[in-house]
């Protein structure tokens, strides 16, 4: 009970009252600056603006436009509207932007309206085609047909027809023919098995051990035979070699080199080794080619 009353004294005593309320006063001035500091490091909100959700800034209404720290009403020209965000305008259909305006397209006879972001704004009706920003009819000759190309004449042949400046030619189909569709190689191929000369197709004459290549249109030998004067001649394989990849010619054993129709050993110099493709050798990483010797490089 002695303690209680003396700790009661204590809080009482007028200077122990004193510096408690200094110490409140200054913790309290503490946090008002802090607010005080937070709330002045925000901008002032401009007029025709509102807070914007992301962070501490501001966005202008619809129809305003900031420019420094104001929103400033937009002047939206004739035959113009703003568009969805209401950031910026556009014009209606059949006008185009042009500075701060909006020009009316002149569209001419037998065109029409196309978007804007490209190009004249219209474009030459199907049937018809750009000259000089006049739309022309497009004349489709005989056995012709109309194109969607912006290209070229506006028209094709039909298959079979040949395209010429201003007619469609029928091709006439050599025996072991076929039509191609296509204005190149007088429009028509050989068959399979068969090759151009001049105006007819020949058939490929295909020697013993050999067979039509994958394009038809010429031979090739199979595996471990090789092409020599029109036929296919058996490979002899030679010591320290093999067949290369494609079956056709012999290819040396890694560590040899061909010469003379013969897998010589290569000579590997000291400081060298043998190369990736394996017919040939390299130096040593710190050593450098020099003639047929490697020697040390001076940079390492």
């Amino acid at each position: 009970m002695i303690t209680k009353k003396r700790s009661t004294k204590m809080l009482n005593h007028p200077k122990k009252k004193f510096l408690i309320a200094i110490l409140i006063v200054g913790v309290l001035m503490l946090y008002s600056g802090s607010l005080f500091s937070q709330e002045s490091d925000i901008p002032p909100q401009p007029e025709n603006s509102y807070r914007s959700t992301y962070g501490e800034r501001f966005e202008c209404y619809r129809g305003f436009k900031m420019e420094g720290n104001k929103c400033l009403e937009m002047t939206i020209p004739e035959n113009a509207y703003l568009e969805t965000g209401g950031r910026e305008w556009r014009c209606h259909r059949g006008f185009e932007k042009e500075n701060k305006f909006c020009r009316k397209i002149n569209v001419p006879e037998n065109a029409h309206l196309v978007e804007t972001g490209y190009g004249k704004g219209w474009g030459c009706d199907r049937g018809y085609r750009d000259e000089n920003n006049i739309c022309l009819k497009i004349i489709v000759p005989e056995n012709g047909y109309l194109t969607d190309s912006f290209s070229g004449e506006g028209w094709g042949c039909e298959p079979g027809y040949l395209a010429l400046k201003t007619s469609c030619k029928e091709i006439v189909l050599p025996e072991n023919s076929y039509a191609t569709g296509s204005n190149f190689d007088g429009g028509w191929e050989c068959r399979r098995g068969y090759e151009k000369e001049t105006e007819a197709c020949f058939k490929i004459n295909i020697p013993s051990n050999a067979y039509l290549d994958r394009t038809g249109k010429s031979w090739k030998c199979i595996r471990g035979y090789s092409k020599k004067d029109g036929a296919c001649e058996k490979l002899e394989i030679i010591e320290n070699s093999h067949l290369d990849y494609s079956g056709n010619a012999l290819r040396c054993e890694r560590g040899f080199n061909m010469k003379n129709n013969s897998c010589i050993s290569i000579s590997v110099p000291q400081n060298a080794h043998i190369g990736y493709s394996g017919d040939s050798w390299r130096c040593n990483p710190g050593f450098e080619q020099r003639g047929e010797y490697c020697v040390a490089n001076e940079e390492y």
